[in-house]
């Protein structure tokens, strides 16, 4: 899933958090680590909204070598270049990304558009390449956070115990209308004519 979402054509959102290999309130918390080690890239992991909590709870699952495994795999080759950077604040990080993301479509044209200017691949386009090649390969068609999010409340909303409930509450309602109808005539009747 990608860590950056393009909502709508030009804006794009934050689709992930950034969770800790070695956090101070994850499973695998170290005392022995100092802050600017911990609060470095090389130790952050980009996860989606649900998988931040489930990793960040369990270690013997989880471990640190996973971690990084995953880390390794899907930051790609310009992401790998912060690993020396320290991020005492992941939220400003993660707006950056937001801001200055880029559709895997677009990365492509701008390859393409370099290949005919210059003529020749470097090292860093062949792996910019590779990457893109995996990551459209790999995206997953399935339903998104967000759809999966409308379609929980709809299933929500139209569940049967919902059903049952409005039904009970429309029927409530039915019986208590004849009633409220005769008190409205009455107070009707009372009010003195304009």
């Amino acid at each position: 899933m990608p860590v950056v979402l393009e909502v709508r054509p030009g804006v794009y959102r934050k689709n992930a958090q950034v969770a800790h290999v070695y956090g101070v309130k994850g499973a695998r918390y170290r005392p022995d680590i100092p802050a600017s080690v911990r609060d470095a890239f090389a130790n952050l992991l980009l996860l989606c909204y649900p998988h931040h909590g489930e990793v960040d709870d369990d270690e013997e699952r989880y471990p640190p070598e996973r971690l990084r495994e995953w880390k390794q795999k899907h930051d790609g080759p310009e992401v790998a270049a912060l690993n020396g950077v320290t991020l005492p604040d992941p939220d400003t990080f993660m707006d950056l990304l937001a801001a200055v993301a880029k559709p895997p479509l677009d990365r492509l044209e701008s390859i393409t558009e370099r290949l005919e200017e210059t003529g020749q691949a470097t090292e860093e386009t062949a792996r910019e390449l590779r990457y893109l090649v995996d990551l459209l390969s790999s995206s997953d068609p399935g339903v998104d956070a967000r759809s999966a999010h409308d379609l929980a409340i709809a299933a929500e909303l139209l569940s049967s115990a919902n059903i049952d409930r409005s039904a009970r509450w429309l029927l409530s309602a039915s019986e208590m209308l004849p009633a409220v109808v005769d008190r409205l005539e009455e107070v009707v009747r009372r009010l003195p004519p304009m």
